[in-house]
Parts: C-alpha cells; structure tokens; sequence
C-alpha cells in the first residue's frame, strides 16, 4: 500500500513551515531595523521554525521505507516548529506534519493478493513479504520455497 497521503501532507506542511519560518525572519529584520525591543529574538526563533520544517519533510521523504521512523520524526518537527514559530501562524503546518506522522504511525500495511507486489508470501526465516517469483527474501537474503 502506498503512503501517498502521508508523504503529500508532510512535503505540504514542511513547505508551509519554511515559508512561515522565512516570514518570522523577515518580521524580525523589520522589528530590528525599526528598533523595537526583543525583535532579534525572531532570528533564532526562525532559524528553528525552518529547521523543524525540513525535518518535517525528511521524515514525509522516508515515511514509504521506513514508516514508524518517519512518523515520529514528522511529530518531533511539529513540536519543533511550534516552539520555534508564532504559535498562531504555525498552527497550518503543525497540523499537516501531525496528522501525517499520525497516520505513518498507526497505518497498517495489508498484504492483500490484488497488490502487484506482495503475494501475501512471507519469509521463513525473517517474516518479510516477499514479491513475486523471487528465489531469495530481499530482506535476509534466504531461500524462498
């Protein structure tokens, strides 16, 4: 089963989240150059924001190869980014990251025959599905039956 809706909304929300991250810095240059007190603070703050965001999309990247990796970094970017964006403004990629590492999380793949890939064959030796008319498990490299 492909992983489509996650990895969509993750690129979609870590885009987000930069574009935010961006704005915050540019908010911050503004404040500075009209000297408002505590505007320096938004660069830091930013680079964050940014920061999470990217990570956000490596996660939404890996999540067809290694899902539960991929969700939990896609929920470490959210809390990430929330910290280092405007609460308020972050709040469209936090819930674009979230509910894609949710789903990357809890999603199960099934091993259905109308899958072109998998069989519904497994491994002896590891467990894996393995694909169709393959002598050896991709996985562990033993003989399939």
């Amino acid at each position: 089963m492909a992983r489509t809706a996650e990895m969509v909304l993750g690129i979609i929300g870590g885009i987000f989240g930069i574009i935010i991250g961006l704005a915050e810095g540019a908010i911050g240059g503004l404040g500075e150059a009209l000297n408002i007190h505590g505007a320096t603070n938004l660069y830091g703050l930013a680079v964050l924001t940014i920061i999470a965001s990217i990570i956000g999309i490596v996660g939404a990247a890996l999540v067809g190869s290694k899902p539960r990796i991929s969700g939990a970094v896609m929920l470490v970017a959210v809390v990430l980014g929330l910290i280092g964006g405007v609460v308020f403004f972050y709040i469209l990629p936090a819930i674009l990251l979230g509910i894609a590492g949710i789903l990357a999380l809890v999603r199960r793949v099934e091993v259905t025959p109308s899958n072109p890939v998998v069989t519904g064959k497994f491994c002896s030796n590891c467990g894996a599905p393995v694909e169709t008319n393959v002598k050896f498990c991709a996985k562990c490299g033993s003989a399939i039956p």
